[in-house]
C-alpha cells in the first residue's frame, strides 16, 4: 500500500498495478486514514489483484479447494497436508498434481451433485482453460479447468451446480438461474466471490 499526501481537501483510494494507492490531505492523521481504509475494506478486497504467479518456493502455502497445503521438495506428490515438488521444472509438476486433484475433487462432487437432483451427463474432462472455470456441452459434456483448485469449496460446489445445470438449459435464461437457485438459493453471493477469483486464472 502507498499512501500519497498532497494539497488536496478529501481522501481517495485508487489500485495501480494491482497494488493499494491512498490519496490523502497532507493534514490528515494516519489515524483517519486507516479508519478511511476499514471503511472501504470490501471493495479494497475486490480490487486489489494478488500475486501474478503462485508461491511454489520450499516452506510456502497453497490452499487447494479451500484446504492449505504446505510446499516440499522431493518426488511430485501431493499428501494430505504437503505438495512436495521436485527442484527442476517445478511449474510443470504443480500443474500435474493440481489436474489430478481437480479431475478427482470435481468427478465426484459432480456425480454427488447430479446424483442428489437428478441431473444427467455424459462425462467430465479437466483441461487448462483460462478464461472459463467450466462449460456443458449440448450432450451433457462438462469440462473443468484445473485452475478451479484455487476455489473455496463453496466455489467448487457451485461451479458444479452451474454446469450440471446447463445440462437442462443451454443458455443462461431465467430458466437456468432458477434451476441453480433450487438447488443454491444463495447462488449469486458465491457467483459474486467467483468472478473476483479470476486472478487466479493466472497463477500457472
Amino acid at each position: 500500500m502507498s499512501i500519497i499526501r498532497s494539497n488536496r481537501k478529501t481522501i481517495s483510494i485508487s489500485v495501480r498495478d494491482g497494488e493499494l494507492v491512498v490519496h490523502a490531505p497532507l493534514g490528515m492523521k494516519q489515524e483517519a486514514i486507516d479508519q478511511f481504509i476499514s471503511r472501504h475494506r470490501r471493495w479494497i478486497e475486490a480490487h486489489c489483484v494478488p500475486p501474478k504467479r503462485l508461491d511454489l518456493s520450499n516452506g510456502a502455502e497453497v490452499v487447494l479447494f479451500g484446504k492449505p497445503y504446505r510446499i516440499l521438495e522431493g518426488y511430485p506428490l501431493l499428501g494430505d497436508d504437503f505438495l512436495r515438488l521436485p527442484a527442476e521444472r517445478r511449474e510443470q509438476s504443480a500443474i500435474s498434481l493440481c489436474t489430478l486433484l481437480a479431475r478427482e475433487y470435481m468427478s465426484k462432487l459432480t456425480a454427488e451433485i447430479a446424483a442428489k437432483y437428478g441431473l444427467h451427463y455424459t462425462g467430465v474432462r479437466i483441461g487448462s482453460a483460462r478464461t472459463r472455470w467450466g462449460t456443458c456441452t449440448s450432450d451433457g459434456r462438462i469440462a473443468y479447468t484445473f485452475r478451479c483448485v484455487f476455489l473455496s469449496a463453496e466455489e467448487a460446489y457451485y461451479l458444479a451446480v452451474h454446469e450440471l445445470c446447463h445440462t437442462k438449459h443451454m443458455d443462461h435464461s431465467p430458466a437456468f438461474w432458477r434451476e441453480v437457485g433450487k438447488i443454491l438459493p444463495n447462488y449469486l453471493a458465491i457467483r459474486k466471490k467467483l468472478k473476483h477469483n479470476t486472478w487466479a486464472m493466472k497463477w500457472l
